[in-house]
């Protein structure tokens, strides 16, 4: 055949056959390779093997025979080639040995540390309930402000009230000060401001008009009353301010006069005495007249405006500082003001306090001092450790925290939390309400870390598929490319000795008997096929099934033989060299395969389904699936 002659033309052509050393590919040249050839395949040197090339005559091409790198496999001959696909397919069969893990999340840190946290608080002890949360070594002093009647610099003792005696008279000492009004058309006198100025009414000449007069019955001082709402100091008499002197002769308002007299209209006066003073405020005095002074208060204290109260100490020969209270054990000085609510410490005892020093001498708010005198700098009721002294007011059924000496709590200054709570966070502990939080948090991060995981594990469980398919892939690729061979078992085989061959090869399926291959020809593929007589129409090509049988390719040719007998017979085989075409065409469900040869050889086609193959790679078995379209890129590639 036209085949053979050209098999025999290329063999006359390039006489020497060499096989690599290294990928087993047999090498035609026409020369034996020296040092410097390099494998067509693999590309690397056929120097290893030149003692072993023979030398073959141009007159005999065919007596070079290929050296083979191992023995021949149960049947048919095996490709020695090496596999460019395989260090990926070890990649991927390394990549899938690895266990299915969990993947790390970006939660974890965050989980760890509420589980950490929440684990902590398990094991805490809420302790006594007046405990105080920041030193934990002393009970909690309730502070409420209420005044309790001891002395607020010592709290030793009750303060004892000193009965002040505001109407006894500060001069003599023995009389009672009566309260007098001055009526609205009298006045003091404005020359000695003794007592009132009293009316005495003249006859003038011819006894037919009377004149009006004032006259002090102290001073004897008198003033002529005109019908114009003036008077006239006529006569002076006793001039103790030398007001008299000053103003005598002249002609002022009344008004006038009343203003240069000084004296107020609600005044006091001594019963005994005589003594006066003018009620300038509610609570202020001002000495006014002293005619009999024992005691040389009028000395002292002429003219000057006090309080009740200070007059009253005066009149009882207490020193001004002297309170309306005070202490019997640090002899403080106390003034007590009902109407305000209000203490003044006047004087300090034996003991005073830091905190009290800056209110000395004024009136401060009772429960201030009494909330001070505990500890208590809020001036709020709550709770004071004596030994910290750290301090929470009461905020409804919490405590907020003013001042401690805890470092773990100073930065919750202003925060309000319950007794227990404090405890907690005293000890780093998240509160109750934290708790709750960070337990929420916690089954919301574990809900999202799983669905991240399934998502996770779900992505791998498709990567590892996708794998897989690739490794199949790869291997498809590897066998329809020559690099893993075919073997068939010979029927007198039993059918599970391939499972003790070594190597990876494919096993093609059982059949009683396989069409015999030539001494260098590679089986390349074997399956069940239905032939088909091809004839073209205008439009399409017309498709009639003719026998069935089994489609073997090989390296060199394509053969179709009835394989339902014993011993099967070839019905009709072509050499690939000879094949211009190959395409599939659907008829129906199924496909057919249409190759075209060179003049005269007919089109012919062939009904391929799909075939299962079992690819042994060392232990491991594995099925692939060659379908039609696998069979045209063999026929493509060999072509």
């Amino acid at each position: 055949s036209v085949a053979a002659l050209r098999a025999d033309l290329q063999a006359a052509r390039y006489p020497v056959e060499t096989t690599c050393p290294h990928c087993g590919f047999i090498q035609r040249s026409l020369h034996a390779p020296d040092a410097q050839t390099r494998c067509e395949r693999c590309g690397r040197s056929m120097a290893p093997h030149l003692q072993h090339a023979p030398a073959a005559s141009a007159a005999s091409p065919r007596t070079a025979t290929p050296t083979k790198l191992s023995p021949p496999t149960p049947s048919g001959r095996t490709y020695q080639q090496p596999n460019p696909y395989l260090p990926r397919i070890q990649e991927i069969q390394n990549t899938l040995r690895q266990p299915l893990t969990t993947p790390q999340s970006t939660l974890d840190a965050r989980i760890a540390e509420i589980e950490s946290a929440l684990a902590r608080n398990t094991k805490f002890t809420v302790g006594p309930l007046h405990e105080c949360p920041s030193c934990r070594q002393s009970t909690l002093m309730a502070v409420s402000g209420q005044p309790t009647g001891q002395c607020p610099l010592c709290a030793q003792v009750q303060l004892v009230r000193r009965q002040l005696e505001l109407t006894n008279c500060p001069v003599c000492r023995e009389g009672t000060l009566h309260e007098h009004e001055l009526p609205e058309n009298e006045l003091f006198c404005p020359v000695c401001r003794a007592v009132p100025l009293e009316i005495e009414e003249r006859r003038a000449l011819l006894g037919l008009a009377i004149d009006a007069w004032w006259k002090c019955p102290n001073c004897t001082s008198a003033w002529d009353l005109t019908n114009k709402g003036t008077a006239i100091l006529e006569i002076v008499g006793n001039d103790p301010f030398g007001i008299g002197g000053e103003r005598q002769g002249e002609n002022l308002p009344v008004f006038a006069w009343r203003t240069l007299s000084g004296r107020e209209d609600h005044y006091l006066q001594c019963d005994h005495c005589s003594a006066q003073w003018d009620v300038v405020e509610d609570d202020a005095l001002r000495l006014a007249f002293v005619e009999d002074d024992p005691f040389q208060v009028g000395r002292a204290h002429f003219e000057k405006v006090l309080s009740r109260s200070d007059w009253a100490r005066i009149a009882q020969n207490l020193p001004r500082d002297a309170g309306s209270h005070f202490c019997p054990h640090c002899h403080a000085e106390w003034d007590y003001d009902r109407a305000q609510q209000a203490m003044t410490l006047k004087r300090e005892g034996s003991v005073l306090p830091q905190w009290a020093a800056r209110w000395r001498g004024t009136a401060v708010a009772l429960p201030a001092w009494y909330f001070a005198s505990q500890g208590k700098t809020s001036f709020h009721p709550g709770r004071v450790c004596p030994r910290c002294f750290s301090e929470w007011d009461d905020d409804n059924q919490s405590w907020k925290l003013v001042t401690t000496s805890n470092d773990v709590l100073r930065n919750k200054i202003g925060q309000s939390h319950t007794s227990e709570d404090w405890r907690r966070l005293s000890m780093g502990l998240p509160s109750a309400f934290e708790v709750s939080r960070l337990s929420g948090e916690l089954k919301r991060l574990r809900e999202q870390r799983s669905q991240e995981q399934s998502e996770a594990r779900r992505l791998e469980t498709r990567r590892r598929d996708a794998l897989e398919e690739e490794e199949k892939e790869l291997y498809k690729r590897a066998v329809l490319e020559g690099y893993i061979p075919l073997q068939r078992m010979s029927p007198a085989r039993s059918a599970d000795d391939w499972k003790h061959a070594a190597g990876t090869f494919v096993v093609l399926p059982l059949s009683v008997a396989h069409v015999a291959l030539r001494k260098d020809e590679d089986l390349r593929w074997e399956s069940p096929a239905t032939q088909c007589s091809v004839q073209q129409a205008p439009d399409r090509l017309l498709l009639k099934r003719l026998t069935e049988g089994m489609l073997v390719v090989t390296n060199q040719r394509i053969q179709f033989v009835n394989s339902l007998d014993d011993r099967p017979t070839q019905v009709w085989q072509e050499q690939l060299a000879a094949m211009q075409s190959a395409e599939i065409v659907p008829v129906g469900k199924s496909v057919v395969i249409v190759m075209r040869f060179r003049y005269p050889t007919p089109t012919v086609g062939y009904e391929v389904g799909i075939n299962t193959w079992k690819l042994k790679v060392d232990s491991q078995l594995l099925s692939i699936e060659m379908k039609p379209y696998d069979l045209l890129k063999l026929l493509q590639s060999l072509t």
